[in-house]
């Protein structure tokens, strides 16, 4: 950013920046941005106590992420850590035909890096935004809808009878055996129990799926756009938008696909 803003590599590393604020008497305007990232009080001092320069001079595109490890997308619209665990339940909840009625408790195992220490730390969710960091949410959503979507991440949804009463029934905690697979691991362990005493076990799988080494299908991207794009646009636009995205690499332009748009169909300024 610095040397496309003309700046000398030597000044691109002088202290100060939370704000990207460059030093008294130095003009604002092609400074702010290299500051706010790499100056001593900036992005890269904020989170992680500075920057090895070495690591990431020469290696910007070499290789684009997009290409290596490759494209990773988001089946659920939560924190990539609790997808795991969510896939896990509805393989056990469609394997089983579990009747969210009949489920009497739910255990959930799993290691520090997903819950307490991890992001998922709610222990009970009122609103939307407390269920994308609660387990008992996420197990509750995937009993009640076999889905986790834009509706379950709501907060009507969340706060209704069922899911209030099925979270109450599920427990997480963490795994010790779990936990010693490593910080880079995202493992759950699930025990579902039913009223009738039988009880059911399901694990996640090893590579989380949506991600390069466990890609999302077609069927599976098309009804993830298909709940992104519920409320903008109508079933029939969607299905034309799909038919397009799958012809891409064949497109002279994108024009037609930008039209099905929202801003696309608003009338010009």
């Amino acid at each position: 950013m610095g040397r496309r803003r003309g700046l000398r590599p030597q000044v691109d590393r002088l202290p100060e920046g939370v704000t990207g604020a460059p030093p008294p008497g130095t003009p604002t305007a092609p400074w702010s941005f290299t500051y706010a990232l790499e100056g001593g009080r900036g992005f890269f001092g904020a989170f992680g106590g500075g920057y090895a320069s070495g690591k990431i001079t020469g290696r910007l595109g070499n290789p684009f992420a997009i290409l290596d490890p490759g494209v990773s997308v988001k089946p659920y619209p939560s924190g990539v850590v609790g997808h795991p665990g969510m896939d896990a339940m509805l393989n056990l909840v469609a394997d089983h035909g579990i009747d969210p009625a009949d489920v009497e408790k739910v255990h959930v195992r799993t290691g520090s890096n997903v819950i307490f220490l991890g992001p998922l730390r709610i222990v009970h969710a009122d609103t939307a935004l407390e269920a994308r960091f609660c387990v008992p949410f996420q197990m509750a959503a995937i009993i009640l809808r076999r889905k986790a979507g834009r509706a379950e991440f709501s907060d009507d949804f969340v706060r209704s009878g069922p899911c209030q009463e099925l979270q109450r029934k599920v427990v997480a905690e963490v795994d010790p055996a779990l936990d010693a697979s490593g910080k880079d691991k995202v493992v759950f362990a699930i025990e579902l129990t039913t009223k009738n005493g039988r009880t059911y076990r399901q694990q996640s799988e090893e590579h989380y799926r949506g991600g390069p080494d466990n890609p999302l299908t077609w069927d599976e991207l098309t009804m993830k756009f298909g709940d992104c794009a519920a409320g903008c646009l109508d079933e029939a636009t969607q299905e034309r938008f799909v038919t397009l995205l799958r012809d891409l690499d064949g497109m002279d332009n994108v024009s037609d696909l930008v039209r099905l748009t929202p801003a696309g169909q608003a009338p010009p300024e």
